[in-house]
């Protein structure tokens, strides 16, 4: 894994959450890398309803948050926290774990 550059393993994770979400028939859909907040777009086909998702990736212990997450986090946590998290380990590639928290239990994190 220490091969892969850093800046492909959150896309390798993205990608990876796209696919577990493909095989629910749901439509999953990666963003530009400039959206900001979400990473994936899912859609349910049936009732037309979706929902972001912010995915975090590792090949390590620990999962890296942005600071920018919780700079002045008392103040900021209502608002830069929208949407469901998705922690993708990959540092087994070939068995990824997936570790889902929704806005609630990040918020309370």
């Amino acid at each position: 894994m220490s091969d892969i550059k850093p800046q492909f393993k959150g896309n390798i994770g993205i990608f990876l959450v796209c696919a577990e979400l493909s095989k629910l028939n749901l439509i999953a859909m990666p963003t530009s890398r400039n959206t900001k907040g979400y990473d994936i777009l899912v859609m349910n086909p049936e009732t037309n309803k979706s929902v972001g998702i912010q995915v975090k990736c590792t090949d390590r212990k620990d999962f890296p948050i942005l600071s920018s997450y919780w700079k002045n986090y008392e103040e900021e946590i209502q608002r830069k926290i929208i949407c469901d998290f998705v922690f993708v380990d990959i540092a087994d590639l070939k068995n990824p774990g997936y570790y889902v928290l929704s806005v609630a239990e990040m918020r309370e994190l």
